[in-house]
């Protein structure tokens, strides 16, 4: 019974300290356009953080870009209680692609005062040929 007690009050203490997607994108870097990098090549990444959701935008010296929203109310992303980092994940919708596809956002800071962002998007058709793309981008605050 002890034990039964313990876990849910570790279960309930874990869960009155998790951030919001807004919460934890803002505990990062606040909302703006961001000049920075991807290896030696120029990147930009746009924030915007709004009462209820984050949008994160990563173009690259082509112009290319991609995004990621997330709402607050979304249930599949995690925010690290200890490093702040965010992680989610999407289902896409794309029928000729394995069940459909999915997104994947990865935020984090490190400690030479940077931003990593990264969006990869996960497209491999029932033949095994692959349409993935991914972003990256690091800036510094």
């Amino acid at each position: 019974m002890k034990s039964f007690v313990l876990a849910m009050t570790l279960v309930l203490s874990a869960s009155a300290h998790a951030f919001t997607a807004t919460e934890a994108v803002s505990n990062l870097i606040p909302s703006g356009t961001y000049a920075g990098k991807n290896g030696a090549e120029k990147c930009t990444v746009n924030v915007t953080i709004s009462t209820d959701a984050v949008t994160i935008a990563i173009q690259d010296k082509n112009n290319k870009s991609d995004y990621f929203s997330l709402l607050n109310s979304y249930a599949n992303y995690h925010v690290d209680a200890v490093t702040g980092e965010i992680s989610a994940t999407q289902k896409l919708s794309f029928p000729r692609y394995l069940q459909g596809g999915s997104k994947i956002l990865n935020v984090r800071g490190n400690d030479k005062n940077q931003v990593e962002f990264f969006i990869s998007q996960i497209l491999l058709d029932h033949r095994g040929n692959d349409a993935s793309t991914y972003a990256a981008c690091t800036v510094s605050l």
